[in-house]
């Protein structure tokens, strides 16, 4: 019991000194069960050998299996200490504060266009597979931007009324998928230039970027490395209701749009130093 209650307590204080990070805790919690075992044989029984049936061996041989047992031990926990792993940089490192710098890219997964009738949904699938060496590629988000023009003619003498042959506004609805991450967002067209309206799906910690406090590196690392959520498949919706406008002697025909398409993957890299 007094040897179990021993290797408890080292345990716990070589984990509050904060030793554990250099040398696991196992070692000097064992070390003073031994050093229990010993100081008790000592004052309770010193006639009898604390090794049971085997004597003390002399010097040398004492110091012969000292230096085989310490020498092993001690080229490991050196070792551990030169390459192992820095503090900061430990799974459940230390709270600080930090300065996290980032950088956006994109990676183009798809492009074209569609012609989508009124009422009708059309779906676009996509694949990280079609992007080379995707896996190596820290990917946080994706992106589509719709571009459209007005196509709705009018016909008619009315037409020729001020405002008559004015086109009613379409309403061209995305929505982009990964796994179960979704975003829809809507755009209108107009006569005139073409119109366009982009929707954003994103998986990271913006709170990970400028200067963050009270934090652990580990955790902005987990906050800003996606880990392979970005690959896989995607999916792009969109639908047109169009709107038709009009007049006496002036009739409109909108039977839907010509959609262009582009999705981007929104890449990160950044980089985490201490204040």
């Amino acid at each position: 019991m007094a040897m179990m209650i021993a290797a408890l307590t080292g345990v716990i204080a070589w984990r509050l000194m904060g030793l554990n990070d250099e040398v696991f805790e196992s070692i000097p919690g064992m070390g003073a069960a031994f050093i229990t075992h010993f100081v008790m044989n000592k004052i309770r029984s010193p006639e009898i050998s604390p090794l049971g049936r085997y004597d003390w061996p002399d010097d040398r041989k004492t110091r012969a299996i000292a230096a085989a047992l310490i020498i092993p031990f001690g080229a490991v926990e050196a070792t551990y200490a030169i390459s192992g792993p820095d503090v900061a940089d430990s799974v459940s490192g230390p709270s600080g504060d930090w300065i996290v710098e980032a950088n956006f890219g994109s990676e183009q997964l798809a492009d074209g266009f569609e012609y989508v009738n009124d009422g009708e949904t059309i779906s676009i699938n996509m694949h990280t597979d079609s992007i080379e060496d995707a896996e190596d590629i820290n990917i946080v988000g994706v992106r589509a931007t719709l571009t459209y023009s007005e196509d709705e003619t009018s016909n008619g003498i009315g037409c020729n009324a001020p405002g008559a042959s004015n086109s009613d506004p379409d309403t061209i609805t995305s929505t982009m998928a990964h796994n179960e991450k979704n975003m829809t967002e809507s755009g209108q067209n107009s006569d005139g230039p073409p119109s366009s309206h982009s929707v954003e799906v994103e998986w990271y910690d913006s709170s990970m970027i400028g200067n963050v406090s009270n934090v652990s590196r580990s955790q902005i690392t987990m906050g800003l490395d996606s880990g392979g959520i970005g690959l896989g498949a995607y999916a792009l919706d969109i639908s047109v209701t169009v709107g038709t406008g009009g007049a006496i002697g002036c009739a409109h025909t909108d039977d839907g749009e010509d959609v262009e398409y582009l999705v981007e993957l929104i890449t990160l890299e950044y980089s985490i130093e201490p204040v």
